[in-house]
């Protein structure tokens, strides 16, 4: 890996670092938040099981660990490095 490389990994461990610190100060605990309308936040520190939901658009990020949701048969996993767009109302 290259210099360049190296600083551009540096960087993003950094900037994810500053985003779970503060997270973690505006919701210390496990549980969500809305913190603007149709903006939330939410902490899972622990495997949670399957449940049935409709999902209404959204963008939806993990900062640290991973997640996943069985749309149909097929599972669509998301972390770090993946997000999940929903554009339309979604079972899943």
């Amino acid at each position: 890996m290259n210099n360049e490389a190296k600083r551009k990994t540096q960087r993003m461990q950094i900037n994810r670092e500053e985003l779970l610190e503060r997270m973690a100060r505006i919701l210390p605990d496990d549980g969500a938040l809305e913190l603007l309308d149709g903006f939330f936040l939410a902490r899972l520190t622990k495997p949670m099981e399957s449940t049935l939901a409709l999902y209404e658009p959204a963008l939806c990020f993990v900062v640290q660990g991973r997640k996943q949701v069985l749309v149909g048969e097929e599972v669509l996993p998301y972390d770090p490095g993946n997000y999940l767009l929903f554009t339309v109302d979604l079972p899943v």
